[in-house]
């Protein structure tokens, strides 16, 4: 048997995106279902390609219509398929004598049409059920057909070709409530896969609603509609900043299934309002304090650590710049009158002076710079362990001991005679033996108030670390390599000269 070859051509820009996707499977079953002839997609070109007998081509020209005007809906239907449609008369005998899924041509003859009615026998007549093997039977089980393939494009085929044939107007109407809803079907699968705006979809499911389609739809365009506005409302609480719209927001979000980088984003953000809340908290409880002069050393604590929250979380620059001002006030306050009290230091043996590095200055910034000291032994000795230079580390290593035993010194001047220091540990192991009596007793009342007393006793050394790291990050802050690396052990001094990145991991760390 010859073998004709039909090319459709489609202008390429009406071509939609990954429309091969779906239509490559419908151009194969196309082409199967008359007689196995090549029906082929070619984009580089722009065109379909039809290879078989002519009879067979011919057939299934009424089907690939029907394909390029649901999967090609902006480009017009080619010439070599418009034929038959400018003649009325072919088209309506074509469509009755051919199935809407474009199965081999059925031999049947189209009536002629019967005289109208009376308006009285119209009336009285009851209608006739149509013969399974007439016109009108043949044009019926097309539309059930082509409402099974849930194809809009082929039911208005098959609906076309039942109005030809006289199919009776129930059966027309429920045909057309076929194509409604097949149609709002389709729109609101697109609009679904688009998802450009809320709007646009509950529009389109308003609409298929009213048009009966399935629940099962309904429901996946309902969930579709709930991710996109949940997204929507938590980017406009994102844009306002307000920390309990933006908690609610981002609720809603995470039950409807919104993406896990919009999520993580926001709770980033709520994250920081929260640590602001609490800073902007804790800055107006310590101004009410200083205003009434009752600033202590719990208070001054509390304060820095809802600082240091506050710029782990992210919080404005600006308000961690205000408040690290403000509390660098009250350090330099508290040094000013602990500096008063604090005895002198003791004279160090003529073996220490010769083998220490020289040290100057007050108690508070000789701690400090030992403490800077410290830091950077650390991240220096953490460094080399990461570059594999372990002679490094090994040097580092043998230094640490005498460096911590320098800085622990230097904390022990600081801070007051070891008489002191023991007289408040003493005091501490009192005030714990005498809660837990307390507790054993069941007078919470005053195990309560041992426990206060316990954490302020607790606060005051932890204060005099936090005052320590502070003036060491000053130190960092204020002064060249030189400057820092004075006193320094040479083999940290070197380090430090030779490494100035490992600065900002030191002054990291000091915060």
């Amino acid at each position: 048997m010859a073998q004709d070859e039909l090319t459709i051509l489609i202008p390429k820009e009406h071509w939609p995106k990954n429309v091969l996707r779906m239509l490559t499977p419908c151009l194969r079953k196309l082409g199967d279902s008359h007689g196995h002839i090549i029906i082929a997609a070619q984009p580089a070109r722009g065109a379909l390609l039809l290879k078989g007998p002519s009879e067979k081509i011919d057939a299934a020209k009424p089907g690939l219509r029907a394909l390029i005007e649901e999967h090609f809906p902006e480009a017009d239907i080619p010439a070599e398929l418009c034929k038959e449609s400018e003649q009325p008369e072919a088209e309506v005998e074509e469509a009755v004598q051919t199935d809407a899924y474009g199965d081999e041509p059925l031999d049947v003859e189209v009536p002629e049409a019967a005289p109208e009615a009376s308006p009285a026998e119209a009336a009285d007549a009851t209608p006739a059920v149509p013969s399974a093997d007439s016109a009108q039977g043949l044009a019926v089980k097309a539309l059930q057909r082509a409402y099974n393939t849930k194809s809009a494009s082929a039911l208005r085929i098959a609906l076309g070709a039942a109005y030809a044939a006289g199919v009776d107007p129930a059966r027309l109407e429920e045909a057309e409530g076929w194509l409604k809803e097949l149609s709002a079907a389709a729109s609101l699968g697109s609009a679904l896969q688009r998802a450009e705006s809320v709007a646009e979809i509950q529009t389109t499911l308003d609409a298929a609603r009213t048009a009966g389609v399935s629940e099962s739809k309904l429901e996946e365009a309902e969930l579709v509609l709930g991710r996109l506005s949940s997204q929507e409302a938590l980017a406009e609480a994102m844009e306002a900043g307000r920390e309990a719209q933006l908690r609610e927001a981002l609720a809603a979000a995470r039950a409807c299934g919104v993406e896990e980088a919009a999520l993580a984003a926001a709770e980033a953000q709520l994250c920081s309002l929260a640590a602001e809340c609490e800073l902007t908290a804790a800055t107006e409880l310590l101004i009410s304090l200083e205003e009434a002069g009752a600033v202590d050393e719990e208070s001054e604590v509390a304060f820095a650590a809802a600082v240091r929250e506050a710029a782990t979380a992210g919080v404005r620059a600006t308000m961690i710049a205000e408040a690290e001002t403000r509390l660098n006030r009250l350090v330099a306050a508290r040094e000013a009158q602990q500096g008063a009290r604090r005895p002198a230091a003791s004279e160090p043996s003529p073996k220490r002076r010769k083998t220490e590095p020289a040290e100057d200055g007050d108690l508070l910034t000789q701690w400090a710079r030992r403490t800077l000291e410290l830091c950077f032994l650390k991240c220096c000795k953490k460094r080399a362990v990461e570059e594999e230079d372990f002679d490094l580390a090994m040097l580092l290593k043998s230094l640490e001991p005498e460096v911590v035993e320098r800085a622990e010194r230097a904390k022990t001047l600081c801070q007051g005679p070891d008489t002191s220091g023991a007289a408040d540990a003493t005091q501490l192991e009192e005030v714990r033996r005498q809660k837990r009596e307390a507790v054993e007793r069941e007078d919470y009342d005053r195990a309560a108030e041992l426990k206060a007393l316990e954490q302020q006793l607790q606060s005051a050394r932890q204060l005099e670390e936090a005052h320590a790291s502070a003036a060491a990050a000053r130190l960092l802050a204020d002064s060249d390599i030189e400057e820092r690396v004075k006193g320094f052990f040479p083999l940290l001094a070197e380090q430090g000269r030779k490494c100035p990145e490992l600065w900002e991991v030191v002054e990291a760390e000091l915060r």
